[in-house]
């Protein structure tokens, strides 16, 4: 996965919302969405309402770093965001 920083826009309560992360938080972000059976804006959403003010991009990464450190490792960290060359 890319480390280029991706601006794309959400729709939060009918407003377009600029979203910049990196892919693997992308990827992350679609998958945690798809595990609740939520809509990306529909956790986006969420974890703005938990933000308390902060840089919704921000939000979101450490959301996603939060859940990621709940989630028992696998043996063979074949989900692991980075990988060495």
């Amino acid at each position: 996965m890319s480390s280029i920083v991706r601006t794309r826009n959400v729709v939060i309560g009918g407003v377009p919302t600029s979203l910049a992360m990196e892919d693997a938080f992308w990827h992350e972000l679609r998958r945690m969405a798809a595990a609740r059976r939520q809509t990306v804006p529909r956790l986006v959403t969420e974890i703005r309402s938990l933000s308390g003010g902060a840089d919704l991009s921000s939000a979101v990464r450490v959301f996603i770093l939060q859940h990621a450190r709940q989630r028992p490792a696998p043996a063979d960290h074949s989900d692991a965001i980075f990988l060495p060359p």
